[in-house]
């Protein structure tokens, strides 16, 4: 919607959404790459042991699409309504 009507609402309505929901995604992924690898790894390096399982093909396609992408998504839709807002 953002894109389409200019409101920068939409905008910052749509990071909200993803800045909720991402985390859960992130939880799920963990959670998942701990029980594949059986590791107790908690903090920084279970998430940095998710991500090695994305990449190494350990987890399923939907999750290592989480893994790739999650982050580019959040910071990219974090990006037009702060660059909105800034040209005002």
């Amino acid at each position: 919607m953002f894109v389409f009507t200019d409101a920068i609402l939409w905008g910052w309505l749509a990071w909200v959404v993803l800045a909720l929901g991402i985390p859960l995604g992130e939880t799920q992924m963990v959670a998942r790459a701990r029980r594949a690898r059986h590791s107790n790894a908690t903090g920084m390096a279970a998430y940095g042991l998710a991500i090695r399982s994305a990449f190494a093909g350990q987890l399923p396609p939907l999750i290592t699409f989480h893994a790739i992408f999650s982050a580019a998504v959040f910071f990219g839709s974090l990006v037009c309504p702060i660059g909105v807002a800034i040209a005002g």
